[in-house]
């Protein structure tokens, strides 16, 4: 993640594997199993305008582009423009919806819907 003055860029590649846990493998073709997915995000500080205190609420503008591709050529990509709030720079809840903008993998099961995230770091838990 890099921080531009209020706006924060990000990018994450990660390798996927979908093991067997159904037994008799209904749900996959076997060439199907493995996928590379990347997200690249932009979030904008709408408030405050000026810091005073890590204790304040953040409300931010963020969108995020998700994309899968897997061996036989099969991709997608999403868009998700959201909301978010951070409170005390530890809790983060974004609020938004994901959109299908192209794909190539079919069936694609619910490739459209609202997005609810809510995350809390846990500092110095050890």
């Amino acid at each position: 993640t890099q921080l531009l003055h209020k706006t924060a860029l990000s990018g994450t590649v990660y390798f996927e594997h979908a093991y067997n846990n159904m037994n008799d493998g209904a749900l996959y073709i076997p060439t199907q199993r493995n996928g590379i997915n990347y997200t690249l995000s932009a979030g904008r500080l709408l408030l405050p305008k000026r810091y005073t205190s890590y204790k304040q609420v953040n409300f931010n503008f963020m969108a995020e582009v998700l994309g899968q591709v897997l061996p036989s050529g099969s991709k997608y990509i999403d868009i998700a423009p959201s909301i978010q709030l951070i409170f005390n720079s530890q809790t983060r809840i974004d609020i938004g919806y994901r959109q299908e903008l192209y794909s190539r993998l079919l069936p694609r099961y619910a490739p459209n819907g609202v997005l609810l995230r809510i995350e809390h770091l846990f500092f110095n838990v050890y």
